[in-house]
Formats: structure tokens, sequence, C-alpha cells
């Protein structure tokens, strides 16, 4: 999610409210956020999440860090050009029409394309343990998500971290050389 700019924006604390207004909105957030849960397919995952969460370095470099992999994560969807070109398109409807609707830019692109991609490279490479956990853990996510009633979602310094350990596992599944 190209954040990359919002570094200087969000000072250092690192931590932004988008609002999910809707049911559709919250279903989306709670989607995206369950995805990731396939990495349990192997308790190989938990080292790099490990070391994403207690990575040494400020929130700011976090941030730069979660769109820099962003990026590269993006490219399991698209050419490098296209991940490239997807960012800058976010950043711009951030810079013109505020965070709130880049934040709902990368929802759709999430639910249209990378959401499909990703489950469907996970059932082609045999993760279909991880697959199961996440269709429970989307459930759960949808779940807690309608019954809180909750109107926002944070995009912290930990979420990040916790999206760069997804992305980085993710990477070293599917790169030959890695």
């Amino acid at each position: 999610m190209s954040l990359c700019v919002w570094a200087s924006l969000f000072g250092e604390n690192m931590r932004y409210e988008f609002d999910v207004p809707t049911v559709a909105h919250r279903v989306v957030a709670a989607l995206i956020v369950a995805h990731g849960s396939t990495d349990l397919q192997s308790f190989d995952c938990l080292l790099i999440y490990i070391l994403s969460y207690f990575l040494p370095v400020s929130s700011k470099i976090v941030t730069g860090l979660f769109c820099f992999f962003s990026v590269l994560h993006f490219t399991q969807d698209l050419e490098i050009r296209c991940s490239l070109l997807l960012h800058l398109l976010i950043l711009l409807t951030a810079l013109k029409f505020g965070k709130q609707r880049a934040i709902e830019f990368v929802g759709l692109y999430m639910s249209i394309v990378h959401l499909p991609a990703h489950y469907a490279r996970c059932f082609v490479s045999g993760r279909h343990t991880g697959l199961t956990i996440a269709a429970l853990a989307s459930v759960a996510a949808v779940l807690v998500s309608l019954r809180s009633g909750r109107k926002t979602v944070s995009l912290t310094d930990t979420a990040q971290r916790v999206a760069i350990g997804h992305i980085v596992y993710e990477l070293a599944l599917h790169s030959p050389s890695l």
C-alpha cells in the first residue's frame, strides 16, 4: 500500500485511523487483514514475523519498509512497472483526495486483484491448510468487524510490521533464489 510519503505526514507515531463507514468497507478491511493467515500453513513463517516485529528501527523507517515491500509484493500480481504505477496512483490519490480515498483505492485493488490472486497462488502451490486457516480467519474477522460496530481501522506501526512479515514470507515462498 503506497503510503510512502505518509511517513512525513504522520509524525513519529505512524498511526492513522481510516473510516470504514459501511458494512462493505468493514468486510473488505476484515478480508484484507485475514488473508495473511495463509502463512500459518507452516510455522516457518514465525521467524520472519518475529524478526519484522522486533526489528529495531523507528516508525518512519517501518513505514518506508512497508511501502518498499508493498511494491515488491504486488509484483506477484503485476509486473514491476505496473506495481510502481499502481503505487504512484495511490500516492496521487492521497495527495489530491486525501488518505481516506487512497486507502479505499487500495481496498478496491486488494479485493479485486490481490486477494483472488493470492488465494489462487496458495491453491496452485498446494497450501490447502493455509487456505482453510484463512477461510476461518476471514469468517472470524468479518464477524468481529460487523459485531464490534467500529467505524475505523487503525494502520499502526505494529500492523505495518505484521504486513512486512507476511510480504517477506510470501516473497521467500515464491522466489526461486531465496
